[in-house]
C-alpha cells in the first residue's frame, strides 16, 4: 500500500484545520478587543447620575407663604432622623424626612399631614420640572408606570417593603432629555397609592433585611449596619468603611430558607467601591454573602451573622 496518499490528505487536513484556527482566532479576537476597550473607557465614565445642581434646577421656589405646619405622629416617636429637607411640590411646601430604615416620610406643610406621590401628582411634578429644565411649557407624551428604575434606585422587586412602587415613568415632548421622575431629583420615588397592599410575610420581612444590610454598607453608614446587624463588631466596621471613598452592594440573587424563627440566606452578587488610599478607580468583585437571621418577638428579622466570600 502506498502511504502517499495517505501524508497527502493528513497534510491537507492539518492545512485546512491551521488555516480554520486561524481565522476563527482573528474573528473572535475583535470582540474580544472591542469588550477590553470598552473595560477602559467604563473605568473612566460613570453611569449617568444628576448633579446636586441639576437637582437643585428641577425644584421650585419654596412658597413660604403657606408655610408651615406640621402635625403630629407624622413619625415615629424614637425614629433617628438622617436627613430632612423642605422643598416645593406641585406647588406646594413638603417636608421630606429620611429616618434610619432608609424610607421617606412626606409632609405636607400646609395641612400638616403625611402624602402619598400618586400618578396624578407624579405628573404635575413633572410638567413643572420639565419647564424649568428647558426653559418653557412641554406637554407629557407618555406616562407609564414602571416596577423599578435601575439608574436611581434599583429594581423594586428586590426590595418589596423599602420602596413605594410602582413608579411613575413620564417622557415629555421635547427634544431635551426626558424629564426624570422625582426619585431621581429628590430621593422619593412617586408611588402608585390604588394597588392594595398585602401583609407581609417572613419572606418580605426577610428580604427587606437584606436589602437594608446592602443599603447601610453602600453607604457605609455604620449606625444603620448595626441596626439590622446588632452583633456586627462595630469598631471593626468602623474602621473598614473609613478605608473607602464609596462602597456599591448589588444583591442580582438572594435564596432565603425559613425555619420557625431562624433563617438562612445565599446572596449572589457584587459589590463595587473606590478605596481612599491608592488607585481612585471603582473595583468591582463578585461575591457570594452567607446570612444566617433570627425573628425577634415583634415580628422584624435581624442578622445574626454575615460572611462574604469569593
Amino acid at each position: 500500500m502506498n502511504p502517499r496518499p495517505l501524508k497527502k490528505a493528513a497534510g491537507d487536513w492539518w492545512a485546512v484545520l491551521v488555516i480554520t484556527h486561524r481565522y476563527l482566532g482573528i474573528a473572535m479576537s475583535v470582540p474580544m478587543l472591542v469588550w477590553f476597550l470598552s473595560g477602559i473607557v467604563m473605568m473612566y465614565v460613570h453611569y449617568p447620575h444628576i448633579s446636586e445642581k441639576e437637582r437643585l434646577r428641577t425644584l421650585e421656589p419654596i412658597s413660604w407663604q403657606a408655610c408651615c405646619r406640621f402635625g403630629e405622629n407624622v413619625i415615629g416617636e424614637h425614629a433617628q432622623v438622617l436627613l430632612a429637607e423642605v422643598e416645593n411640590r406641585a406647588g406646594e411646601p413638603v417636608l421630606r424626612i429620611r429616618s434610619a430604615d432608609d424610607l421617606d416620610t412626606v409632609v405636607d406643610l400646609v395641612r400638616g399631614t403625611p402624602i402619598q406621590i400618586d400618578a396624578d401628582r407624579a405628573r404635575a411634578i413633572a410638567l413643572a420640572a420639565a419647564q424649568r429644565i428647558i426653559g418653557r411649557p412641554s406637554p407629557l407624551i407618555d406616562a407609564d408606570q414602571i416596577d423599578g428604575d435601575q439608574w436611581t434606585i434599583g429594581l423594586a422587586a428586590a426590595a418589596p417593603l423599602s420602596l413605594p412602587t410602582p413608579l411613575s415613568q413620564l417622557a415629555s415632548n421635547t427634544a431635551a432629555p426626558s424629564v426624570p421622575p422625582p426619585a431621581s431629583n429628590t430621593g422619593s420615588p412617586p408611588a402608585a397609592s390604588t394597588t392594595p397592599i398585602r401583609p407581609p410575610n417572613d419572606q418580605d420581612l426577610i428580604q427587606d433585611a437584606l436589602q437594608r444590610y446592602r443599603r447601610a454598607y453602600g453607604r457605609l453608614n455604620v449606625q444603620s449596619a448595626e441596626a439590622v446587624y446588632p452583633s456586627v463588631n462595630r469598631v471593626a466596621l468602623a474602621r473598614a468603611f473609613d478605608s473607602l471613598e464609596s462602597q456599591a452592594i448589588t444583591f442580582d440573587m438572594c435564596d432565603v430558607e425559613v425555619s420557625g424563627s431562624m433563617a438562612r440566606a445565599i446572596c449572589h452578587g457584587t459589590t463595587r467601591y473606590v478605596p481612599k488610599v491608592g488607585s481612585r478607580y471603582p473595583r468591582t468583585e463578585p461575591l457570594v454573602w452567607s446570612f444566617e437571621l433570627r425573628k425577634a418577638d415583634g415580628g422584624d428579622w435581624t442578622i445574626y451573622y454575615a460572611k462574604a466570600s469569593r
